[in-house]
């Protein structure tokens, strides 16, 4: 393992992950009409590793560059430092990492002397930096200095310029021990000339609006609540006026000029509309709820929660899944009007009378084409694959018409994209959850491969299945066959290029480590996996070209048995 000390000027391309970055850098060059142009910035990876022994102590922020390990800062050497969310900032990225003076911001510009400490912003505890998010020149972020609790930040890279933005939760200064109010900003969104978030301005009295919809221009008197949502009832004298009511606005979506969102508007009353699917041009005055899609079937004045989720933008509208109270949770279309705002479909029936019990289990919306493919329960085939293009709307394949369920209802990885077709995990009832390909059509979806084939073969979950990358026109998951344990699938669509990378595991040892997601380099792809055995070396760094010959350990960088030289941070606050 190679420690490089020169200074490197860097010049980025982003390529990014939660624990990865691709971008470049390059040797320093002096001046002067006659000297050679720089040679071309070497792009390399970014990742959280340890190389010291034991593994429990001493690791740091590393980096693959030109076929070797490099080492850019041991952060923490008594504990885990938790690298973890490099996101890019000009030539430079930001991350956040832990030592002895707590969880907080990082910075490098991919050299040892540019990994730096960017700031400790809380003296006696953990920042716990969360959402970096650029916006206008600056990097924005939630963050908790101690003494304000968690509220906005935003920095331009430097110590003296990373400052709060607003205090939104207030406390009371003059009690101590100080009592720390939350403003929690969360779900950080760039819209127009503005950044947007959730917060709470409830103070230590007990005064404010709740947790609303806000908005920022990085000035303290630019950062303002959209609009209040959630009012309370004034003439509700049993309760408390002032007691505020949270609209919980969430899935904040930038759609067609406008930030769509979900929300309530209230507890009380007759009129309210309950939880359902807003829309905002960044005005009080134009945000507005799109449609009360929820009615009471009962009374059809009550209100009812839509409990609109799983917003995705398809062919110029917004499509979502929704419950109307009277249909149940079907799915739903809208080009933010309420007279376009319509069910696409009711695909479960259930005429046993008002608020229908009938499960649709409808998952994540996934474009292949001119279809939009999701899963649902119609009460009578199970968990099946559908799609639709917003005016027709059908069952792609029973793919389980004995045993029910087909697809695990309620994960987000069901379905991914390869070479313009559909693949998934089913069950047929016969071979188990195993990989299939649908072009859409009912002829053409079919069993990929039987990778689990063992004579007893009846799983119950996809256990084991799951995607990872698409890699020179290839799909990459993990998969267990029964012999050679969690490993690395690869296909191209076709049942004979169906296979296992490579049994890196020994013997029924799973060899897949999920401490570092596959990304590419200079024509590789990068991944963790644990080789276990004689030949133990914990989880390392692993790279290969999609053939068995040419998957290989990059270097053993924490050398021992079950050390492990990649390591997965844990996602902040620390448990």
């Amino acid at each position: 393992m190679k420690e490089k000390t020169s200074i490197l000027v860097v010049v980025v391309a982003v390529f990014l992950s939660a624990i990865f970055v691709l971008t470049g850098c390059g040797g320093s060059g002096g001046g002067g009409g006659d000297d050679p142009a720089p040679e071309a910035p070497s792009p390399y990876l970014l990742f959280y590793g340890d190389n010291t022994n034991p593994d429990t102590s001493g690791d740091g922020l590393f980096k693959i560059q030109d076929g070797a390990l490099w080492l850019l800062r041991t952060i923490n050497s008594s504990g885990k430092s938790q690298v973890q969310d490099f996101t890019p900032f000009g030539e430079k990225f930001i991350f956040s990492a832990c030592n002895v003076l707590g969880c907080e911001p990082w910075i490098t510009d991919g050299t040892p002397a540019g990994t730096t400490l960017l700031v400790n912003l809380n003296l006696i505890g953990d920042s716990n930096p969360q959402e970096y998010t650029l916006f206008d020149g600056a990097i924005y972020f939630a963050a908790d200095d101690g003494v304000h609790g968690v509220e906005l930040w935003r920095t331009d890279g430097t110590e003296v310029g990373t400052v709060l933005v607003k205090n939104i939760g207030i406390e009371n200064d003059s009690l101590l021990p100080l009592r720390l109010i939350n403003g929690d900003p969360h779900d950080l969104t760039v819209f127009g000339d503005h950044l947007y978030f959730v917060a709470n301005d409830v103070d230590y009295q007990g005064y404010g609006t709740g947790v609303e919809l806000w908005r920022s221009d990085g000035t303290e008197a630019g950062t303002v609540i959209v609009k209040n949502v959630a009012i309370e009832d004034p003439n509700n004298l049993p309760n408390d006026p002032d007691t505020p009511i949270d609209s919980s606005p969430n899935q904040l979506t930038v759609f067609n000029g406008a930030l769509y969102f979900v929300a309530t508007d209230g507890r009380y009353g007759t009129e309210r509309y309950g939880i359902e699917l807003w829309k905002s041009d960044g005005t009080e005055a134009n945000t507005n709820i799109v449609k009360d899609i929820g009615i009471d079937p009962v009374t059809n004045l009550l209100p009812y929660d839509a409990l609109p989720e799983q917003l995705t933008a398809f062919d110029g509208e917004l499509y979502f899944f929704a419950d109307d109270g009277t249909t149940g949770f079907e799915p739903w279309r809208t080009d933010g009007t309420e007279v376009n705002t319509v069910q696409v479909a009711n695909v479960g029936i259930d005429a046993s009378g008002p608020f229908p019990t009938t499960p649709d289990n409808l998952t994540y919306w996934t474009e292949v084409q001119s279809w939009l493919f999701f899963t649902a329960d119609n009460g009578f085939s199970g968990v099946e694959p559908w799609r639709s293009d917003g005016l027709s709307t059908s069952i792609v394949l029973d793919i389980n018409p004995f045993a029910g369920n087909s697809v695990v209802p309620g994960r987000d990885d069901v379905f991914t994209t390869l070479n313009g077709q559909l693949l998934f995990f089913a069950n047929d009832g016969t071979h188990g959850f195993e990989p299939w390909l649908s072009d859409g059509t009912f002829l053409g979806t079919r069993l990929l491969a039987d990778i689990y084939s063992t004579p007893i073969n009846n799983p119950t979950t996809a256990d084991g299945l799951a995607f990872l990358a698409d890699y020179q026109r290839r799909s990459y998951f993990t998969a267990n066959d029964g012999f050679t344990g969690r490993e690395i699938w690869t296909t191209d669509g076709t049942t004979v290029g169906t296979r296992v990378l490579k049994d890196i595991g020994p013997d029924y040892e799973s060899g897949y480590s999920d401490a570092f997601g596959l990304r590419v380099l200079d024509g590789w792809l990068f991944f963790s996996a644990f080789d276990g055995g004689i030949n133990d070396h914990g989880v390392e760094m692993w790279q290969t070209l999609g053939n068995r010959t040419d998957t290989r350990l990059v270097e053993d960088l924490n050398p021992g048995a079950q050390n492990d030289g990649v390591l997965k941070a844990v996602p902040l606050p620390l448990p």
